[in-house]
């Protein structure tokens, strides 16, 4: 009934149907509405059989119902109405109606009543009425597009491989998919209502809109390693947060294995170039030894650190990023993949921000005595990090302010960046 009523109420042409055995009281009452410009189809009936096949038949848009009829009353009309077509709004328009009954028919369901002898509340009393009944329908009209929304965000979420789970703003759990069961191994039943800490047992301030690698645990309390963005939205005054977390188990293989391939190859070109730097080697044969190894180094580790950026939303064109904004985030990833290829090797990094001026700490060198005795380790490093810096496209440079080789406790990396704004992080690796 709610979609015959909206196409007629489109079409400004309203369909009434009239219970009235009056023919004169109901031509008073189709003159009240006419004069109001009201455009209307209408059907006068006076029986129950009558009103009945007019209610399929005529499908009104309005009912106006006397009070008393000789074969028919209009309480039963209204409680025929009420149970068949609720939507339609009822109007008594009577001469006989005492206030007890007013009130009385109002609370069965009647939309208002309007007494004959008072034919200027008509009008107002329709208008009234077919509001109400747009209103209704624009309610359900919302409320439906809210369930199909609903329905296609749990359809999507819940086909997502992704762990995607939803909180207040106690952290604790509201909403949790069949991805985060995949990946945690708890039912929805098991966490809802619960806090978020129990696979996140580590603080999340100041990662709010960023996407960053850590570890979750499991129902059986191992560790997994995820990727994780957090987002967070308001309601009124209560405030929510979206996590959508990644198994990056088998990434982390790969890169373990790129990473143990780095190290083979680093360790087998140190072994074949220590007799090129011995004592009494001219330079030209280090320099030609140093150069080829800065182009393996490129070829193979290049790649890896564009294929990073462009997952972090910076692609290969990084020179078009000239923000300060964007030159923190790239320098901040760069030092991050410096760090981690340096741990890779066994050495402890720490990476310094001090405004334009940031720098790389390498603390515990795993060829110290090695370092002190022949150059060419910390000639490796020096090149790692001097053609790494330039793969950033930024302007500024790298400068080693100590190093083993010269008799120091760590080796030191500046980094100086002309464009960069950075504000004071320590950050260990």
């Amino acid at each position: 009934m709610n979609h015959i009523i909206e196409n007629n109420l489109m079409k400004n042409e309203l369909r009434i149907l009239i219970l009235e055995d009056d023919e004169a009281d109901a031509e008073l009452i189709q003159y009240e509405l006419r004069k109001a410009n009201i455009i209307f189809k209408s059907q006068r009936v006076q029986t129950r059989d009558a009103f009945q096949k007019k209610l399929f038949d005529f499908e009104p848009d309005l009912i106006l119902a006397d009070y008393t009829l000789p074969a028919f009353d209009g309480s039963s009309a209204l409680r025929m109405v009420k149970e068949k077509n609720p939507d339609v709004p009822f109007i008594f328009v009577s001469g006989t109606i005492g206030e007890d009954f007013a009130i009385e028919s109002l609370k069965s369901g009647a939309t208002d009543y309007v007494l004959k002898d008072r034919l200027c509340r008509l009008v107002p009393a329709v208008d009234r009425a077919l509001s109400e009944v747009a209103e209704k329908i624009e309610y359900r009209k919302a409320r439906k597009a809210l369930e199909e929304s609903e329905m296609k965000f749990r359809s999507v979420v819940q086909s997502a491989n992704d762990a995607i789970i939803l909180t207040d703003g106690k952290n604790d759990i509201i909403f949790w998919n069949k991805g985060a069961t995949a990946i945690f191994g708890y039912l929805e039943d098991e966490v809802l209502g619960k806090s978020i800490q129990h696979i996140m047992p580590w603080r999340a301030d100041g990662i709010i809109g960023k996407t960053i690698e850590t570890y979750g645990l499991r129902k059986d309390g191992s560790k997994i390693p995820l990727e994780i963005s957090i987002a967070t939205w308001n309601t009124g005054d209560q405030q929510f947060y979206s996590v959508i977390m990644r198994d990056i188990t088998e990434r982390k293989k790969a890169e373990d294995i790129l990473k143990e391939k780095a190290r083979a190859e680093l360790y087998g070109f140190i072994v074949s170039a220590l007799p090129v730097f011995a004592r009494g080697v001219p330079s030209q044969v280090r320099n030609s030894l140093v150069k080829n190894f800065a182009g393996r180094f490129e070829n193979n580790n290049r790649p890896r650190f564009q294929e990073e950026m462009k997952r972090l939303g910076y692609g290969q064109n990084m020179e078009s990023y000239s923000s300060i904004e964007d030159t923190n985030k790239i320098l901040d990833i760069y030092l991050s993949w410096l760090a981690g290829l340096f741990a890779s090797f066994g050495v402890e990094v720490i990476k310094k921000f001090h405004s334009a001026n940031s720098s790389l700490e390498l603390l515990n060198c795993p060829w110290r005595c090695e370092a002190r005795g022949n150059p060419i380790f910390c000639f490796i490093c020096r090149t790692i990090v001097m053609r790494s810096f330039t793969w950033t496209f930024f302007k500024g440079s790298v400068n080693q302010n100590s190093s083993i080789a010269s008799g120091s406790n760590i080796c030191v990396f500046e980094i100086h960046v002309k464009s960069a704004s950075i504000e004071g992080i320590k950050n260990e690796v």
